[in-house]
């Protein structure tokens, strides 16, 4: 909204803070509406645990808004310093702060506002310990219609309410206020957010669609009345939660008291109702097993009755059928394979191992009833159907090869569930240790060194943390920013005495650490009417990479290369691609060097979201490509300027793709008929390869016509209609013009081609997860 000033306020001789907006940023409606609203919600508020207003208004243009001075830090500042000393802030502080902020809540929805923004970074504790609400700019007043209209989101991703991301005006009510207030004791006790994720869509899947992980498995010391209390204020159905905010403050004093809490833990049956409205398809197979379960038994007790004495078996193979079937249902939830997920993990294993100790209680039996019937020839050649006279014991058979089957693929080698599972469990056990315990001294050096302008000038003394998941691996000789190898998708390559990687087979991802700043976003051609000093000129630009704005852009990672065939592979255990390994078997010395590609963006984002990745947004795609150019490629102007840097539908394909080949660069010859292994052509500036060729790359946003509207932030564009991605970069199989740093393309979400793969992102962490 603006800048925040320590101010004197000349007539009482004291100090404030002085909130001004500029006349140029107060142009913009949402900055105005923001303002007002703010100043309109608490100049009427008077709370100890509210932040106090003294005045506000207009000065020569600039309007501003004069606050009580605050000393102290927000609590997000608190949770961050604890965790850079491996601490936590005692709960009973926390819980104390907590419920000195329900208070003030309160008050404010008696008195018709709704936060609606609730978060640590909001909450500022005084030195003497007093909590106090800040920043009610998105408040909504009860009496007055809302700024935001239906289908847009207002807040912040990590602490919103399933209500504020379905956008439904008219159900955000006081409850909105809890849930966020739930989720920020969440983060305070536990050292974790519920729900993360790469991108905002990352997240607000997983806050509508899964149930957060209990905060006494994430750290036992927790009392089970906090637990409750905590989840109960999160229930992402408004009225499953707290009905007031009064209620959760009573709880929390009550907690603080050792006092009995009126909340209950969720029963079998709302538990169960949950598990089926995230998972219906899983859930209907679960039900389906428990009906058959059901009438098998009261089959063998009506009408079996001499086989009564082996009921006791029949229900735990029954049991044994809805542990397999749960188990497979849940196995694709449990990612990323990050700390935060190893008590899942943990019991997923359990539970498998529990039914692998009972395999051969169930292959006995399977092989004592074949043993009474002959195989008779089955539908399929080859194959024998066990066929039995009594129905009863037919039922039995099959369902026990079923299950004998289903627990035997559990432990099939590398594709077993069982070994994936633990898998991910052994690396998020290890990751911290891998990544940033044993690499103290490279993380420090690389931590001097980013923050040191003179030896990296475009990062301009930003300060980082280690990183999970991350190791350094030193500047590069020619750009001079910091590279990063990605553990999980493969080994950390080694830089050739030329200073550039030798990429191996087994690499995996190496992420740049791109500087922020800003930049002159989109092209423009020369035949509209321009205005003098206009950035980004180009005879080829089109209709859609209008208006040239400013984006400023954050730190954020970003894949050196694109994604590997091999990368892929072995992460996913899939080779997708058209121009794959046997294609290039006899014509690349490293076919799974060559990018992926005929993957839809859907398959991309599933694969990002496991790797804890995300797929950069468009306007960081550009920032990164353009690497401070604003020429039409990156290059220059001129096409030849492209010789060496960049694969391209040129000379060579043409002369081998024949006649079906109807355009073509003809004055480049590249070598390549397809994609080329990553990294064979010369670095952009900021050390980025192929980033005007080889293979076209998803973007996050959703295509819109023009820019009209855009996010100036650098984030991505989520909200429009239509399913319909940006896709960016040209490919081997464009000319020139598509591989031009503001050329954007729009493909279906759906889409599979041959020549469109992805370039991975990756934000960069803050101090407090």
């Amino acid at each position: 909204m603006g800048i925040v000033f320590l101010a004197l306020q000349e007539s009482l001789g004291r100090q404030v803070a002085l909130k001004v907006v500029s006349q140029e940023r107060f142009r913009a409606y949402e900055i105005t509406a923001r303002f007002w609203r703010e100043i309109k919600a608490i100049s009427r508020l008077r709370h100890p645990n509210i932040v106090a207003v003294h005045g506000s208004g207009e000065e020569k243009g600039v309007r501003y808004l004069a606050m009580e001075l605050l000393p102290g830090k927000s609590l997000d500042e608190l949770l961050g310093e604890a965790e850079s000393r491996d601490e936590r802030i005692p709960v009973k502080k926390v819980l104390r702060w907590a419920f000195e902020i329900a208070g003030a809540l309160d008050y404010t929805h008696q008195d018709g506002v709704i936060h609606r923004d609730v978060k640590p970074s909001n909450i500022r504790i005084t030195p003497e310990g007093r909590a106090v609400l800040l920043d009610f700019g998105i408040a909504r007043q009860k009496d007055l219609s809302t700024l935001t209209l239906t289908g847009e989101f207002r807040g912040t991703p990590h602490y919103a309410s399933p209500e504020q991301i379905k956008a439904k005006k008219h159900a955000i009510d006081g409850r909105t206020d809890t849930y966020s207030l739930g989720v920020t004791i969440y983060q305070a006790v536990t050292g974790h957010v519920p729900f993360e994720g790469e991108t905002t869509e990352q997240v607000f899947h997983q806050i509508l669609e899964r149930e957060p992980v209990p905060p006494r498995r994430l750290d036992p010391t927790i009392s089970r009345d906090l637990d409750t209390v905590i989840l109960k204020a999160m229930e992402k159905e408004p009225e499953r939660r707290y009905q007031t905010i009064a209620d959760f403050a009573s709880d929390l004093r009550h907690i603080l008291r050792g006092e009995m809490v009126q909340a209950r833990p969720a029963g079998f049956t709302t538990k169960t109702w949950k598990r089926i409205k995230r998972n219906p398809i899983a859930s209907m197979a679960v039900g389906i097993a428990a009906l058959v379960l059901v009438g098998f038994v009261l089959y063998i007790l009506f009408w079996s009755y001499p086989r009564l004495k082996t009921s006791y078996d029949l229900l735990m193979r029954h049991s044994d059928v809805w542990h397999l079937t749960h188990l497979e249902s849940v196995a694709d939830e449990l990612w990323p394979a990050y700390p935060e997920k190893i008590p899942e993990m943990n019991t997923w294993v359990i539970e498998a191992e529990g039914l692998i100790q009972r395999l051969e209680i169930h292959r006995s039996r399977l092989n004592a009833l074949r043993a009474e019937a002959d195989p008779s020839g089955g539908d399929i050649p080859g194959e024998a159907r066990w066929v039995f006279d009594e129905s009863t014991v037919q039922v039995e058979h099959d369902i026990l090869a079923k299950l004998v089957a289903g627990i035997e693929n559990l432990t099939d080698g590398k594709a077993g569930r069982l070994n994936q599972i633990r898998d991910r469990l052994a690396f998020a056990k290890s990751v911290r240790a891998e990544s940033i315990e044993k690499r103290r001294e490279d993380w420090d050096r690389a931590i001097a060194s980013i923050a040191d302008r003179e030896e990296c000038p475009l990062y301009d003394g930003l300060e980082i943390v280690p990183q999970i998941g991350l190791v350094p691996i030193g500047r590069d000789t020619i750009s001079g920013l910091w590279e990063f190898a990605f553990l999980q998708t493969g080994t950390v390559p080694e830089r050739g005495d030329d200073g550039f990687f030798q990429m191996q087979v087994e690499s995996g991802l190496v992420f740049v650490l791109i500087p922020g700043g800003s930049f002159e976003m989109g092209a423009v051609n020369p035949a509209e009417d321009l205005a003098q000093d206009v950035s980004n000129v180009d005879p080829e630009a089109e209709a859609s990479e209008t208006p040239v704005h400013t984006v400023t852009v954050k730190p954020f990672f970003l894949s050196k290369y694109e994604m590997t065939q091999g990368q892929w592979l072995r992460f996913t255990d899939e080779t997708p691609s058209c121009y794959g390994p046997i294609f290039h078997a006899r014509r690349s010395q490293h076919p799974l060097l060559h990018p992926v590609e005929q993957v839809s963006w859907d398959d991309c984002f599933n694969v990002l979201t496991r790797l804890k990745l995300r797929f950069p947004s468009e306007a960081e795609w550009e920032y990164a490509a353009r690497a401070g150019t604003t020429t039409a490629w990156w290059t220059g102007n001129e096409r030849e300027s492209l010789a060496g840097a960049a694969n391209l539908a040129d000379s060579y394909h043409k002369r081998v793709g024949g006649t079906q080949v109807q355009v073509a660069e003809e004055w480049l010859d590249d070598g390549y008929y397809s994609h080329s292994p990553v990294g064979r052509f010369r670095p952009n500036p900021f050390g980025l390869h192929d980033v005007c060729g080889n293979v076209l790359e998803w973007c996050q946003d959703v295509y819109h016509r023009r820019y009209d509207g855009a996010p100036a932030d650098g984030s991505a564009w989520e909200t429009g209609v239509g399913s319909f991605r940006i896709s960016r970069g040209g490919s081997w199989h464009d000319t020139a013009k598509a591989g031009r740093s503001a050329s954007r393309l729009r493909d279906d979400r759906g889409l599979r081609i041959s020549n469109l793969g992805l370039r991975p992102a990756r934000s960069l962490l803050p101090r407090f997860r």
